[in-house]
């Protein structure tokens, strides 16, 4: 199996969805339901696991304002698991953005 590309989209239908994109093919394999908590912004970012494979971090800025973090696998197949809410802000969360770095630094 070839690369794959993971897209993540929100819209104020109180749904995340996840698209996989491979050898020019783009499928729907995922719909996250937020509800009324419409998400307004997604950032996505692949975390290495130490085994040669990684885990995806989904995040989503909503209009509770909180920020829900969701997991999963990196394997085609694999679904989102909702593992932490972020909370603080008082309004809506607008912008997310994620930062890797390791000993030596931002990546």
């Amino acid at each position: 199996m070839g690369d794959i590309t993971v897209v993540v989209t929100a819209a104020t239908d109180g749904t995340v969805r996840v698209y996989e994109y491979r050898e020019f093919v783009a499928e729907l394999v995922e719909v996250i339901e937020v509800g009324s908590r419409n998400a307004l912004d997604v950032a996505l970012a692949a975390l290495a696991t130490g085994d040669d494979s990684h885990a995806l971090v989904l995040a989503t800025g909503n209009t509770d304002s909180c920020v829900h973090l969701y997991t999963r696998l990196a394997a085609a197949g694999s679904k989102f698991k909702k593992t932490l809410r972020l909370t603080g802000h008082e309004d809506w969360v607008t912008s997310l953005s994620f930062l890797s770095y390791g000993r030596s630094g931002p990546a």
